[in-house]
């Protein structure tokens, strides 16, 4: 552990106890539990090699994954399923609602199957007169333009609000 570490881990300590006494039966006296501390003085949610995921699980696609794969829904026409590896409810509402705006798009609906799962499953279904790639590729793009154009808002706003001579008022 770094040198500036020790209260970090001694304020995670805290949270971790205070974790196992909320999760624990209130019966006025508190179950006898080991000090979880590893020898570097970390915490049990903190320590190398317990139970949480490495974070670049959630957002490095591995080699033998495609970001977005596309399978097509035999039973239902103009309909089909896309699955984004790496995403979260983030990108896959602001997919839906995107889509749903398009009058060509019957149906747009995601999910995520588990939480530790870090893709989404994104079903649609359009009318005869475009198909669901054509869909999302539309819905991507109108999404990139939105974001560029709440991008240049906010700089300018941030470039507003450190010029000296400007008469913003904060608070």
């Amino acid at each position: 552990a770094a040198p500036g570490d020790a209260g970090k881990h001694a304020a995670d300590r805290a949270v971790c106890g205070a974790r196992r006494r909320a999760s624990e039966p209130s019966r006025g006296r508190r179950a006898a539990r080991a000090d979880t501390a590893g020898p570097d003085g970390r915490c049990c949610c903190c320590a190398p090699g317990m139970n949480r995921p490495d974070q670049y699980e959630k957002f490095v696609v591995p080699d033998h994954l495609q970001k977005v794969s596309f399978e097509r829904d035999t039973k239902v026409p103009n309909a089909g399923t896309f699955l984004l590896q790496r995403e979260d409810h983030t990108a896959g509402n602001l997919l839906r609602m995107q889509l749903l705006r398009n009058e060509q798009v019957l149906f747009s609906g995601y999910m995520m199957p588990h939480p530790l799962d870090y893709h989404v499953v994104l079903k649609v279904q359009t009318t005869k007169h475009s198909t669901p790639v054509e869909a999302v590729k539309g819905a991507v793009a109108d999404l990139r333009e939105e974001l560029k154009t709440l991008r240049g808002a906010v700089e300018a706003e941030v470039a507003r609000a450190r010029d000296p001579s400007s008469d913003m008022q904060l608070g």
